[in-house]
């Protein structure tokens, strides 16, 4: 049974689809093999499992503060962000300046990389295709987490 929880559904303006609250149900400890994958000239297999390890234990570091959204869109693609990417977003991080984030901006949702120029604060994409997004002083603005990891399928 599923029990992530939809919370918000967005515009097509957005470049978010869904968010869900993350609630850890059960450890389940995969292998980790000692041998790393080449990506140039094949080389030997090793098949010793160095270790068993929880992918909830490699990317969430503050539970009660993540969430996952999916992405719609094509405006992070620089930072291999892509359309119906998963990601994985922490509430707790208060260092945000020059990281990926989600934030709310007049009442749309978007995924930008937060960045500060000429003492302005501006949503910048990172698709050359998108103009950046000043947060001028009267916007309703506001960040709903840090970006820490993307899965995404082949």
């Amino acid at each position: 049974m599923e029990k992530n929880i939809l919370v918000y559904k967005t515009t097509e303006k957005s470049n978010i689809s869904a968010i869900f609250h993350y609630e850890h149900q059960k450890e389940m400890k995969l292998p980790l093999f000692s041998s790393k994958v080449y990506a140039g000239s094949p080389s030997e297999v090793s098949d010793h499992v160095e270790k068993r390890t929880d992918l909830n234990s490699l990317v969430i570091k503050n539970p009660a503060s993540t969430f996952f959204v999916t992405v719609s869109g094509d405006s992070m693609i620089n930072s291999n962000i892509n359309h119906n990417d998963l990601l994985i977003i922490d509430a707790s991080i208060k260092d945000v300046l020059n990281k990926i984030v989600v934030a709310s901006i007049d009442s749309d949702i978007t995924l930008k990389r937060l960045k500060k120029i000429n003492d302005k604060i501006y949503l910048c994409p990172e698709n050359d295709n998108y103009a950046p997004i000043e947060v001028k002083p009267h916007s309703n603005f506001e960040i709903l987490g840090v970006a820490l990891a993307s899965l995404h399928y082949l």
